[in-house]
């Protein structure tokens, strides 16, 4: 993940997210990892972070549990329907590295 700060308010950040190959606008695990480096090292004051990502704005709780933390993010309602297709069956046995027909 790539982030920014937004100047305008305190505990909310820009958040690209890329993979090898392209950016996406969303994924769970690198927004709660983000916002769990965020809190933990000092750069989010509080404890509600706002993450705007390709999808819109993802509010964010961080709690420490015994120098442990702990996240949890609240989804954007549009999220209930499908962000993409389903991968060609050329590209799905490519990254499987197996042939078509299996």
């Amino acid at each position: 993940t790539f982030v920014s700060r937004v100047s305008s308010q305190e505990d909310c950040f820009d958040v690209r997210i890329f993979t090898p190959a392209s950016e996406l606008p969303f994924a769970g695990h690198p927004t709660i990892g983000t916002a769990c480096v965020l809190s933990g090292d000092g750069y989010a004051k509080g404890r509600h972070l706002t993450l705007r990502e390709g999808i819109g704005p993802i509010a964010v709780h961080v709690e420490d549990r015994h120098g442990v933390s702990h996240a949890t993010m609240t989804l954007p309602g549009r999220l209930d329907r499908p962000m993409g297709g389903a991968p060609s069956l050329q590209n799905l046995a490519a990254i499987l590295s197996t042939p078509e027909q299996d």
